[in-house]
């Protein structure tokens, strides 16, 4: 994982932040937040990141990351309680499922290799 330290995932797996992590245009165009691949020419509008905890709630295990390449609001105010929202209602079973994945691909360890 050191070899992804620019990203901004890499700081939610090292900082653990479990749960909803959002980044808006602003904080994406800030270089000591966002890392943009030279070689990418794609522009980020918002990012969402729900990082989980699997086994014991002591660590994130995997993120499900959300880019938005458009402009988009979610709800009447874009807040960041809509946005909590509209992730409980559409994005949580998504979660749940990739959540069972992980389990069940588990080895005697209780270790997954990095994919």
């Amino acid at each position: 994982m050191e070899k992804k330290q620019q990203y901004y995932s890499y700081q939610i797996f090292v900082n653990n932040n479990k749960g909803m992590n959002i980044l808006e245009a602003k904080e994406i165009q800030n270089k000591s937040i966002w890392y943009k691949n030279p070689e990418n020419n794609v522009d980020v509008k918002r990012y969402i990141g729900i990082a989980v905890s699997v086994l014991d709630d002591e660590k994130v295990n995997f993120i499900l990351q959300i880019d938005f390449l458009d402009e988009f609001k979610f709800g009447k105010h874009d807040s960041e309680e809509e946005i909590k929202n509209f992730v409980d209602q559409y994005l949580l079973s998504y979660v749940n499922i990739v959540t069972l994945a992980y389990l069940l691909n588990l080895n005697s360890k209780k270790e997954l290799n990095e994919v």
